[in-house]
């Protein structure tokens, strides 16, 4: 792993926990600060669709399946395709979290997978396989990585649990 994006990724996390860990109310992950994960556009009449760069990694993930980077940077195009138009949550969201799952298989380390992850658990529908007890699980592997980063996680997870209505999980 490159333990500089992995510094530079703790450094960020721990600057602000509330940026790093920051509720969401669509399918993306636990920020790590403007600064570090450029916000998705919307998709406007100027710029390319979105199926265009997804397509592009698809193709670039069938020649390399075994590129923990690309499998993440798959996950974040269908994540902002998703954010742009929530009506492609149910187009995209099953190989979202299969792209997610499958870099931190290839890549243990990758600490960004998990924070993206554990967001996508957060906030998709449970028919998509959203649950607080999968981002708690996924959070718990990471503070096996990384102590700190996996400890804000899981405040931020049981913040959340606690603002659920009862029954609701």
């Amino acid at each position: 792993m490159n333990r500089k994006r992995h510094t530079r990724f703790r450094r960020l996390a721990a600057a602000s926990t509330l940026t790093a860990v920051g509720a969401l109310t669509t399918l993306m992950p636990v920020r790590l600060g403007a600064a570090e994960i450029q916000e998705p556009q919307p998709h406007s009449e100027a710029a390319p669709p979105r199926t265009e760069s997804i397509e592009a990694l698809r193709e670039a993930l069938a020649q390399n399946p075994d590129d923990a980077e690309q499998h993440l940077a798959l996950a974040r195009a269908l994540g902002a395709a998703i954010e742009a138009d929530a009506a492609n949550g149910p187009r995209y969201a099953f190989e979202m979290r299969t792209a997610l799952e499958r870099a931190i298989e290839l890549d243990p380390e990758l600490v960004e997978a998990y924070h993206w992850l554990v967001g996508y658990y957060l906030n998709a529908p449970p028919i998509a396989g959203g649950s607080i007890e999968a981002a708690e699980a996924t959070a718990r592997r990471l503070e096996a990585l990384d102590r700190e980063a996996g400890q804000a996680l899981l405040e931020h997870i049981a913040t959340r649990r606690s603002a659920q209505p009862a029954g609701r999980e």
